[in-house]
């Protein structure tokens, strides 16, 4: 109890503004403690801060959590002590840090984890086969400087055995290939989310490198889906009594049409409401290059209208620039309605939308996503159930011009599966003790032969296609089993097999395979 006193009294100031990585385990326990009622909805904008994790967890522990829900709500509070100390959340024995210097009105923490993981492939649906290996490091340092927060979340892998490389198709790679008949190749891939964070009334300013992903979609969202390697960003984001805002500019990596690098931006503003079981967010962003536009920095002008002038200032010599074809500005809704251990949502997603042509028309992208959670179903308890839906029309996120684009790097900003796919997925998942689990997971993915870097040109027809040409249909089912002592190790066993017909887009060809994946980690 003294000791909680004492640290109470030296981190009054301690900073609660850092993220929670996205792919972070501790929002599951947060979705499942939202759809069942247990703590307020917290919104679609993520990553969430540590002090809003600390307060939705304190909020658990609480509430009418489960036992189970309880003991991974402690579990995961014992990682943010000094969060929790700040904020007067009641914490359990704090976890050790490999390293810490704490003072009156400075932190600093390190925290590491190590991990080696194991991947067999087998058949004809991946394009490389054999095993592989991934010996994987990822220290995390942060803390603050009185009132300034600091956070750099390292990612560092050795890939060995089988180099796979679809696994990470956008970061730097480093090859440490020998000579030929030497026993051991291997590659070197490192990305890094790194900023500063400085409060403000009601809300923060963060700069530095990170990811953002907005809405309710779990398996991928339509305008932000947090799927791309970190960018370099300005962000701001405000919250007060149910309303949440937030906005930003970040710098992208693209290219030409002759895959010549250019410079390319990003900028995008959210607005979203909470009301009881009900929310509703807003949102919109642009993409564009050859240059740099003052304009978007604003928060709170709309794009939509902002463009018209804002393009006039893209370069001449800029490829595509003496068309006058603009920059890239896409808009999207989404709604989120819970009820009693069930929660429906939905987001529409436009890209370009002209009332006066038919809504068949080419100019005419979109894309649509909907979903549900159902946590408890009939009532086997501790158990979630998953379901999702998405469609991205031909052209959405495509663009006339190439450094327009809906992508980073290669990657798609919006949804993964890109243009002209559709996409189903569910997932049940059934929990034993504290971290502890098995899930069966089903996608079918149907890809039309369009892509983000086709865009309509002469002679193509009127009218978008629904999955254009031969569509290449793509069934996974798969099992996981997963074991986590919360913040201190895990393991994890992932079987999929998966079943493609019309591979490659060629009729009545078909292949499958099966991948087994095993992890491991452990937080030192």
């Amino acid at each position: 109890m003294l000791l909680t006193v004492l640290m109470s009294t030296i981190l009054a100031g301690a900073n609660t503004l850092s993220d929670v990585p996205l792919d972070d385990e501790v929002y599951k326990l947060l979705d499942r403690l939202q759809v069942k009622g247990v703590v307020p909805p917290s919104g679609e904008m993520y990553p969430l801060s540590r002090g809003e994790v600390v307060r939705l967890l304190g909020k658990a522990i609480e509430g009418k959590a489960s036992p189970l829900e309880r003991k991974e709500s402690s579990a995961y509070l014992r990682r943010y002590p000094y969060e929790a100390y700040a904020l007067g959340v009641k914490v359990g024995k704090p976890r050790r840090y490999f390293l810490k210097k704490v003072g009156p009105d400075f932190l600093f923490y390190l925290d590491t984890r190590v991990g080696i993981s194991v991947r067999l492939r087998h058949g004809k649906a991946f394009p490389e086969l054999g095993m592989g290996f991934l010996i994987s490091v990822f220290p995390d340092l942060c803390g603050n400087l009185g009132k300034i927060g600091f956070m750099s979340h390292i990612e560092w892998y050795l890939m060995t055995g089988r180099l796979f490389g679809d696994l990470f198709p956008d970061e730097t790679r480093v090859s440490y290939r020998r000579e030929k008949g030497d026993p051991i190749d291997a590659d070197n891939v490192g990305r890094t989310e790194a900023y500063m964070v400085f409060p403000l009334s009601h809300g923060s300013l963060l700069l530095g490198r990170g990811r953002l992903r907005w809405g309710p979609g779990r398996h991928g969202a339509l305008l932000l889906s947090g799927g791309t390697s970190p960018w370099d960003m300005l962000r701001l984001r405000f919250g007060y009594r149910g309303l949440g805002f937030e906005a930003f500019t970040a710098v992208l990596k693209g290219e030409d049409s002759r895959g010549v690098r250019r410079p390319k931006y990003l900028s995008g503003h959210r607005l979203e409401v909470r009301w009881n079981r009900f929310q509703f967010g807003v949102s919109e962003t642009v993409v564009y290059g050859d240059r740099f536009e003052p304009s978007y920095l604003n928060p709170f002008s709309v794009y939509l209208i902002t463009e018209q002038q804002a393009s006039r200032s893209i370069p001449p010599e800029a490829e595509g620039g003496e068309m006058g074809s603009g920059d890239n500005v896409l808009a999207g809704v989404d709604v989120g309605a819970f009820f009693k251990n069930l929660k429906l949502y939905c987001e529409i997603l436009v890209d370009d939308y002209r009332p006066t042509y038919s809504p068949k028309h080419w100019r005419n992208k979109y894309g649509l996503l909907g979903g549900f959670h159902w946590a408890d179903p009939l009532g086997l308890k501790d158990s979630d159930l998953r379901a999702e839906y998405a469609f991205v029309n031909q052209y959405c996120y495509t663009h006339e011009r190439a450094i327009n684009r809906y992508k980073h790097l290669s990657r798609p900003i919006g949804h993964p599966i890109g243009s002209d796919a559709d996409d189903l997925w569910a997932e049940f998942e059934k929990r034993f003790g504290p971290g502890m689990g098995i899930s069966f997971y089903y996608e079918r993915l149907r890809k039309g032969e369009g892509s983000m870097d086709r865009d309509h040109g002469p002679g193509d027809p009127d009218c978008w296609e629904f999955l254009s040409g031969t569509e290449e249909v793509k069934s996974i089912l798969g099992i996981r089993v997963f074991w986590r002592e919360i913040g201190k190790r895990d393991a994890e066993l992932n079987l999929r097999y998966i079943r493609i017909w019309n591979f490659e887009h060629i009729e009545g060809r078909k292949s499958s395979g099966l991948e087994v994946l095993l992890s491991l980690e452990h937080r030192m």
